[in-house]
């Protein structure tokens, strides 16, 4: 019964373990499922730290002349350090400890210091180097895992259903970069807002002419036109340049602003007093 009972339990949770396939319909669920997989290694390294450590203090407890129940052999030794960085053991068998057997509180001092402070310490460093490290390509390894699982499964849809499919994506029609300008095809279209992303110069050229392959494609010419549209589009960067260091000074706060005013007041005041003592040297 105890048996069976077990392997209930360890199926049960095998089972929402396998669960954890259904994080692909979200990209940052599954990212965050990729992150707690790649941290679980540092966890092991903690446990298997903590736990040489601990057998390492309860074998050598267990040696002490001492008479405490909590700590009398190896077994319980270890039982109750394990207890100690997880906040299980009772405090009051700290209590006459210092005072009856003070080598054995020494002994835990030391191991409370070491697992509680320097591995719990060592153990969130390497969580937060391992975290950074793998953040920035979490969402990359997302999608490649979504895409894995969606090559898995087009193995198993029917030939009829896939071919309709791609029927229903029309592929073979051209699409519009704009309304009446048709373009190429092997895509589908998506619609957006003419506001999210205003573009001032066009990136598609176009020639006049025959469309024939044995055409010659014809040559490039620069003209004054395009000299002035150039200049302009330099003038149009620099301009934009310009307003985001302004906002930039903006978002810094009217300190900055400040400081930077005076410096600015200094800057042609003293430009000004340099000015006016040359005019007068001239006038001499």
């Amino acid at each position: 019964r105890f048996t069976y009972a077990l392997l209930s339990t360890v199926s049960i949770l095998l089972y929402f373990v396998l669960m954890t396939d259904f994080t692909v319909f979200s990209t940052q669920i599954s990212a965050f499922t990729l992150i707690c997989t790649r941290l679980v290694r540092e966890l092991w390294l903690f446990l298997f730290a903590t736990t040489v450590l601990s057998i390492a203090f309860a074998c050598a407890i267990s040696a002490l002349r001492q008479d405490d129940e909590h700590f009398d052999n190896p077994y319980n030794s270890l039982l109750h350090l394990w207890k100690i960085p997880v906040n299980m053991l009772d405090a009051s068998a700290f209590d006459d400890m210092e005072d009856e057997h003070a080598p054995l509180f020494i002994a835990l001092w030391i191991y409370i210091t070491l697992v509680c402070t320097f591995f719990m310490s060592v153990f969130i460093a390497q969580l937060n180097s391992a975290y950074q490290a793998t953040f920035e390509d979490m969402i990359g390894f997302a999608r490649l895992n979504r895409g894995a699982i969606v090559v898995a499964t087009m193995s198993s849809v029917p030939d009829t259903r896939w071919n309709k499919y791609i029927e229903s994506l029309e592929l073979q029609q051209r699409i519009e970069f704009g309304e009446g300008d048709i373009g190429l095809a092997g895509g589908i279209q998506m619609f957006e807002p003419a506001s999210l992303h205003p573009t001032t110069q066009e990136s598609v050229k176009r020639f006049a002419g025959t469309t024939a392959k044995d055409a010659p494609w014809p040559s490039e010419e620069a003209s004054a036109e395009d000299d002035v549209i150039g200049r302009l589009n330099k003038l149009e960067k620099m301009m934009e340049k310009s307003m985001k260091k302004i906002q930039h000074i903006v978002k810094g706060g009217s300190g900055s602003m400040m400081s930077s005013s005076r410096m600015t007041g200094s800057v042609v005041g003293s430009a000004l007093g340099s000015s006016g003592s040359g005019s007068v040297g001239s006038d001499r």
